[in-house]
């Protein structure tokens, strides 16, 4: 069985976000996430507090790959209807999401 490519696990990482769909979202279990003000050192932690935001739309995606590393960049819509832009800087090991670091454009 050919293995994922780490950019096709991270599209499907980030396709669980949008669609709620929670068997999408494959961690490691080292796994730590960070974003301005916000550390989680396991996925745990991290989706307890942050799956209240899966089903979030992201449009205009752009994606950078390497063998391990891509880096994700893409605009939502917060409640008051103003656009964010998002960059995730994000690693992949034995793929599964390894890190991801947030950064709020």
């Amino acid at each position: 069985m050919k293995k994922k490519s780490c950019l096709d696990i991270v599209k499907e990482y980030l396709e669980g976000w949008e669609s709620k769909d929670l068997s999408k979202i494959k961690l490691c279990d080292n796994f730590r996430h960070s974003s301005q003000g916000e550390t989680y050192e396991s996925s745990d932690d991290f989706l307890k507090e942050c799956w209240q935001y899966s089903g979030i739309e992201m449009s205009e995606k752009e994606f950078v790959s390497s063998v391990d590393t891509v880096c994700a960049r893409y605009k939502i819509r917060d409640k008051h209807g103003n656009d964010i832009r998002v960059c995730e800087w994000i690693k992949v090991e034995d793929e599964k999401i390894r890190s991801v670091d947030v950064y709020f454009l």
